[in-house]
């Protein structure tokens, strides 16, 4: 029984020491190198999307991720309305992207 207390006291002691090494990575908040690799700037991704066809799922994807600001992340549970007057009207989360101009609105 003292042979198992040991050993599960020096898989701890390892399994530790792995951990910091992990931990030490995520607080440096940097990014990987497979992350870094697949980063694209704001206006690369912003023109990518001007350029879609208007109407698109793709226009109002990359829609989503360049006009409206970054504090949102529950887009899971939004409604997607055609026109402006359905968004302001609903009682649901939804946002409204004028995929024909440059619009958009939260409500």
């Amino acid at each position: 029984m003292n042979d198992n207390v040991e050993l599960y006291e020096e898989w701890k002691y390892y399994l530790k020491k792995l951990r910091e090494e992990i931990d030490k990575i995520y607080l440096s908040n940097c990014p990987t190198k497979k992350q870094d690799k697949a980063n694209y700037n704001y206006e690369y991704v912003l023109n990518i999307m001007k350029k879609q066809k208007n109407g698109s799922y793709e226009k109002l994807l990359l829609g989503m991720y360049t006009l409206i600001p970054p504090a949102r992340s529950d887009y899971y549970a939004s409604y997607i309305y055609k026109n402006e007057k359905e968004a302001e009207n609903s009682a649901e989360n939804c946002i409204y992207i004028d995929l024909f101009g440059d619009n958009w609105k939260i409500y």
